[in-house]
């Protein structure tokens, strides 16, 4: 594994803002994580529901990924992130970030870069899955716009990223109102730094 920033962590990843924090995905959060990726409503944009016993192998890799990336993040951690709407005193949903060396997406080649990205530049994934109450209460634009503002400030970061659906409409007009822009040749939104 390559370190790729100096002194990025997974807690880097949480935040507080105006009505919404986000916060490090946690054994105490396996109901959270199987209800949303069991519900057919939720997973409708995202792919099949999983089976209980899917979503709990599932978990259990969350959080390996969150707890390999508490010490150092490098290319292809991922952070899972629970989103909490304080004013209600409930879950909103799930979102995530993973880092990605640009060469991985496609931007340059060679085997060993594969591993390093040029100079050391990394793009930030971003996905997000929010319960259906939680729509329309500003919870996805809370947790892309924060994300986005906790890591901005990498010197290694390129851009962020954000892949959905065709049909998903909601996520494409969250993603839009934020800056991110449509990437016809990679067919996904994006937003450079």
């Amino acid at each position: 594994m390559t370190r790729i920033i100096s002194n990025l962590s997974s807690t880097d990843f949480c935040f507080q803002s105006a009505g919404f924090s986000a916060r490090l995905l946690a054994k105490a959060d396996q109901a959270l994580y199987q209800q949303l990726y069991c519900s057919q409503q939720v997973m409708q944009y995202i792919g099949k529901p999983l089976t209980a016993a899917q979503a709990n192998a599932s978990f259990n890799a969350a959080l390996k990924h969150n707890d390999m990336a508490s010490e150092q993040c490098y290319f292809g951690c991922r952070v899972f992130l629970v989103l909490v709407d304080t004013v209600l005193n409930q879950y909103s949903g799930l979102f995530s970030a993973s880092l990605q060396p640009l060469a991985a997406m496609g931007l340059t080649e060679g085997r060993s870069q594969q591993t390093r990205g040029p100079d050391g530049k990394f793009e930030a994934e971003l996905g997000i899955m929010l319960f259906p109450s939680a729509k329309k209460r500003g919870g996805g634009q809370a947790a892309i716009r924060g994300l986005c503002q906790k890591l901005r400030g990498q010197p290694k970061l390129y851009g962020f990223t954000f892949c959905t659906a065709t049909n998903n409409f909601a996520a494409k007009k969250l993603v839009s109102r934020l800056g991110f822009v449509y990437c016809e040749n990679r067919n996904c939104y994006q937003l450079l730094k």
